[in-house]
């Protein structure tokens, strides 16, 4: 009986860990209120907010974001700047 318990938590614990790490069902709804940086490119418009980095492609008309649960460090971005001749929007 002992060991059926011990088995039992062993493999509560680690099967824990993996589930409790899935991001797939996370949403997040950040704030475009108060925006702090603004910047385009080819395709659209870039801005950031506090929840993240929003992009915005006139030719869908859809709001695309990037927030923590994206991989995005940190809430908090205070400039963006689209290089043009690599391609690339830098964040700041």
């Amino acid at each position: 009986m002992r060991t059926s318990h011990a088995l039992l938590v062993a493999l509560v614990l680690s099967v824990a860990p993996a589930v409790a790490q899935s991001t797939a069902g996370w949403r997040a709804y950040p704030s475009y209120n108060e925006l702090s940086a603004v910047t385009s490119s080819p395709d659209g418009l870039w801005a950031s907010a506090d929840g993240g980095v929003f992009f915005f492609p006139p030719s869908t008309g859809q709001f695309e974001t990037v927030t923590s649960i994206d991989g995005l460090e940190g809430a908090s971005v205070g400039a963006l700047a689209f290089d043009e001749g690599r391609g690339v929007l830098w964040i700041g």
